[in-house]
This record gives structure tokens, sequence and C-alpha cells, in this order.
């Protein structure tokens, strides 16, 4: 299998940083470190849609190019693999709020939530407040939208608004929460007031750059300054290992802020281009992480591993072609790398065993970021999105919001007859701990 190999002896000259000290790219058997990255990366300053129709664009598009007969074949691989898991429904009578967005983010808007005999829109339901098993993610407090945080609801601040990000849910959607309504753009005032210094911001990097003009500025709710590069800089020097799910979320935060840059005809300057040349730099080095099936390394940025498990290669290889699906144009991805990797992803995820609702609780997450990962190849490299649908019903489908609410309330009339004994929600963890500094 060809490997990028990477150039030495650039002749690069480093400005000054966070730090004095000077950091090269190693040798390709040598592991990268994420202190050498964020040195090199300074140095170059809805809802009455028939089931049938595919409402959301993912990603970039391109013109359909000429299709050779190898191309045919991935092609057709996708969409079978996307076919084979689009009929069945994340089902919200057994898994949480945090099941329910992966399952979200694995087909965007046109995601169905299988809820007693009836599916109903993902988003809808989300939005809603849907109860996911014994969990419901959002609630209000003092008159504002909150978003729950841990297990299964949120795994991290800025989760559900970065999962409606990259569904493409408009930011004025409705949402009814205990009798009052709300919008998206609730979710991202809620967000933006949240933001802290030396914590984890990838999640919501992702939710505001999505849908906030890359100029804007505001203010936490301390009263301190914020705006997109101002959060590009803090995420930028947070280390990629040992980030969530290997730090490939965490990219994709970077990139998500870099390609709206793009995509609002502003030129990549300061903290967008040093976001890009930081992607760029490891996109090379994930390439050269890759093992001989197609599968990325099995311990993600860490360096060269294949633990000859199925479970192991989905999650990892899922998550980091998502990310170079997202961020690099569609002449890149069709490197023969790619093409090894996307080749590998369609046939193991089809060769899986599924259980009778296609995912469950331990693998949602990983198949989701799969499923996904493939949605965005085929999206820039045939300039289309697969008939997923084709096999799907549309029989008891509600894809309008007034009418998802007033399921769910004969859902939760039925639950209060009978008697629930999750009815009140699990005790959350204290808001203010997660801004404790590290």
């Amino acid at each position: 299998m060809p490997r990028l190999v990477f150039t030495a002896g650039l002749g690069l000259v480093c400005l000054l940083s966070l730090t004095t000290e000077a950091h090269s790219f190693q040798d390709p058997e040598e592991k990268l470190t994420e202190e050498s990255i964020a040195e090199n990366s300074q140095l170059d300053s809805r809802k009455t849609t028939p089931a049938i129709q595919v409402k959301a664009t993912v990603g970039k598009t391109t013109a359909k190019p000429v299709l050779t007969p190898e191309m045919i074949v991935r092609r057709d691989k996708i969409e079978h693999c996307l076919a084979s898991y689009y009929p069945a429904h994340v089902n919200a009578d057994i898994l949480r709020p945090w099941s329910i967005m992966h399952g979200l983010i694995a087909f965007g808007q046109d995601t169905l939530i299988l809820t007693g005999d009836k599916r109903i829109d993902a988003v809808d339901y989300l939005c809603a407040n849907g109860r996911g098993n014994d969990r419901r993610i959002l609630h209000v407090k003092n008159g504002k939208l909150q978003a729950r945080k841990g297990d299964g609801y949120q795994g991290h601040h800025g989760q559900l608004l970065s999962m409606f990000a990259q569904s493409n849910v408009p930011i004025d959607h409705p949402i009814e929460v205990d009798g009052q309504s709300f919008t998206v753009a609730d979710l991202v005032e809620l967000e933006k007031k949240s933001c802290r210094s030396r914590t984890e911001l990838t999640f919501q990097l992702i939710g505001l750059a999505h849908y906030l003009d890359p100029d804007d500025r505001w203010k936490n709710s301390q009263g301190q300054n914020w705006n997109i590069p101002r959060m590009i800089s803090e995420e930028i020097v947070q280390p990629i290992n040992g980030a969530a799910c290997g730090g490939t979320h965490r990219l994709m935060g970077l990139s998500y802020a870099v390609e709206k840059r793009k995509e609002s005809g502003k030129p990549l300057t300061g903290q967008w281009q040093r976001a890009n040349n930081f992607i760029e730099q490891y996109h090379k080095y994930a390439m050269k992480l890759q093992n001989r099936d197609g599968s990325f390394s099995t311990d993600w940025f860490v360096g060269l591993s294949d633990s000859g498990k199925n479970a192991d290669k989905i999650r990892t290889t899922g998550h980091i072609l998502e990310w170079l699906a997202f961020s690099m144009t569609p002449e890149q991805l069709q490197d023969p790398q790619i093409d090894d990797a996307v080749d590998f992803l369609a046939e193991v995820m089809v060769d899986v065993p599924k259980n009778r609702i296609g995912v469950g609780p331990r693998d949602v997450g990983p198949k989701g970021h799969a499923l996904r990962a493939l949605r965005l190849y085929e999206n820039a490299v045939f300039g289309e999105s697969s008939d997923h649908h084709k096999f799907a019903s549309n029989e008891n489908i509600i894809r309008d919001f007034s009418v998802a609410q007033q399921a769910l309330a004969h859902q939760q009339k039925y639950l209060d007859r009978v008697g629930n004994p999750n009815k009140r929600e699990p005790a959350q963890t204290r808001y203010r701990s997660i801004f404790r500094r590290r």
C-alpha cells in the first residue's frame, strides 16, 4: 500500500509562540507530538418531507466525476452498507439520548427514531425532548434552556449542539421543553455563555463555528470576551492524544472552524491559518498510521497499531475517516490510501452482526461515526448521496414537529398512568465542576 512520505528539512523558522522551544516533524517511524504540530502550525501565518427524500446535504459537493469501474464498485459498496443500516432505526424505548444523538449523526435529518410502533424524525424527537429510555436531555432552569451532561445524556458540553450542526439543523428549528418554546438559537446562546478558558471546547467550537459568523464576538456568563479565533487558540494547544475519541473530535472542531471560514469567502489569516496548517500536518500523519488492510491505527494517533479486532477498527477508522472526509478536498479524497480505508469500512460494517435495532448502546457511537464517514466521502467524491431509504417503508412515519409533540405527549400520559420508576431524572454533575483548571 502506498505511503505518504513526510518531507524533512523544510527550512522552516519558528515564530514567537506560546513557548520558545522549536519543534519539527520527526522521522516517519517516530511518534508525532501534539506540541510539535502546534508549533509547526504557526509557521505560515424540514419537516413534512417524505421519508424517501434526502433532506440534508453533507459536507462538500463536487461535479459528478467520470466513474471508473473501480469507483462504481466502491460506490455500490457504500450504498449497500448505508441501506443495510438505515431501516434499523435507533430504538428510543431502549437507548438513551446519547445514543439517539449518535443515531442522528449517522443519517442527519433523515434519521428516524423508533418508539412504540411509531418512527419519528430524530431532530423533532430530540427537540420535543422525547424520552430516551429513562432520560430526557433538555430541561429549563430560571427560564433558560439547558442541556444535561452525564451518563446517557451529553458526554461533553456542547455535544447536542454539535450534533445538530453536523446534521445541518436550522438555527430556527423549534424546541419545546416543559411547555416552554425555544429554538436551536437558544442552545447556541447557552454554549456561548458556557465558554471557559483551559477547558474542553471541542464540541462547542463545532456548534458555534457552524451557527455563527466567523467574525462574531460575544461575552460568556463571566463577562469575558470570546470569538472563534480565541476558541481555536484554546483548542489547538490542548493535546490530541487522550482527547475525546483519540483526538478526532478536536481535529474536527478545528476543521469545522476552517471550513466555515472558507465558506464565508474570508481569508484564512491568524488563528484560522494556524488551524489550517495544523490540520494539513495531521492529514499527513494520519495517513502514515494506516494498516495493511486499509484500517487506521487502533491506537488512534499514538502510533501504528492493529489489534486485529473489527470492533476496534470500526471505532478508530470510522472516526478518523469521518474527519478526513470532512476536511480534505474531493481531489485529496481520491488518494489510493483513502480508497483502501473506504473499502475496508464499507465491507466490515456490512459483515458485523446487527441486532434487531441495528445498533445497541455499546456500538451506536462508533457505528454512527463510521456511517457518517461513508456519507461524507460519498457526497464529496461522487457528488451525491445514495438512496439509503429505498428499503424503508413510509408506514407510521412522523415528520411534523407538532405531530411529534402530540405523539410524545401521549407517550408521557401513558407512562404517568402506568407508573414509571425512572420518572425522576438522575442527579446531575454540578455545572461549575467542569470549569476547574487543569
